[in-house]
């Protein structure tokens, strides 16, 4: 849920640039076990060097709306601070054994290597499903696999970054 002043700021981001209001998927802050790993996963966005981001499907809610292309989410810091905004431009779903160098690159984070991706997910992956659905997380899970480009990281001013693409 966004605060009264997110909201306005969106809001005013919207009729600056002609965007309908209503086309906001969501607000949030990158997963990550620590206010620094959330912030520079955040960074990461702000940057341009993460243009994507992995999820599990199993812990989507069954009512959970799934991110589609054209849609805009806020990036928060740990704080709840909107730092960037973004606009989903594709959605895959694979399973996680199928995920690969391309993706884990898009993802950017640790050295980029697949390697280094399979780890850090199955490392944050494995105690959610534990926690939340009492079992493993497996190579066989399905991920959903989200491409975005970042629109600005100064909503507030109605400042593009130009890195549209």
């Amino acid at each position: 849920m966004l605060s009264t002043e997110q909201q306005q700021i969106w809001q005013r981001y919207c009729q600056t640039e002609g965007i309908p209001a209503n086309q906001i998927y969501d607000a949030f802050a990158f997963g990550g076990e620590s206010p620094a790993q959330i912030d520079a996963l955040a960074e990461l966005v702000c940057q341009g060097i993460k243009r994507g981001t992995a999820s599990a499907l199993a812990l989507y809610e069954k009512d959970e709306a799934l991110p589609k292309p054209g849609e805009y989410s806020l990036v928060l810091n740990h704080t709840g601070q909107i730092v960037a905004l973004i606009q989903t431009t594709a959605v895959e779903f694979c399973q996680f054994r199928h995920i690969d160098d391309q993706l884990a690159q898009i993802e950017g984070e640790g050295d980029k290597s697949l390697a280094s991706w399979r780890k850090n997910h199955e490392e944050f992956f494995q105690p959610l499903f534990r926690e939340v659905l009492g079992r493993p997380f497996t190579e066989n899970d399905w991920i959903l696999f989200e491409h975005f480009k970042l629109i600005t990281t100064d909503l507030e001013n109605n400042k593009k970054t130009g890195q549209h693409s």
